[in-house]
């Protein structure tokens, strides 16, 4: 379980994690190390939120969120 704070936990079978190649300038490893991380979140079908809580995030963050209802944050 992750802590998202003391009310929130949610499983990491909630969330998926891939790793590709990061595009854009860089060091030396840019074209040969997967250094960018998506995570994606299916916020509508998630046992640890509220319909409240869930209704929030959907509408605060509509932007990363596709039409399949996945939320996907990059780094």
């Amino acid at each position: 379980m992750i802590r998202i704070n003391s009310k929130i936990e949610i499983s990491e079978s909630e969330l998926l994690f891939t790793t590709s190649r990061s595009s854009g300038p860089g060091g030396q490893n840019v074209n040969k190390v997967n250094t960018r991380v998506t995570l994606f979140f299916d916020v509508a079908g998630s046992c640890a939120l509220s319909a409240v809580e869930k209704s929030r995030i959907q509408r605060k963050l509509a932007t990363r969120i596709s039409k399949a209802g996945l939320m996907r944050v990059v780094s």
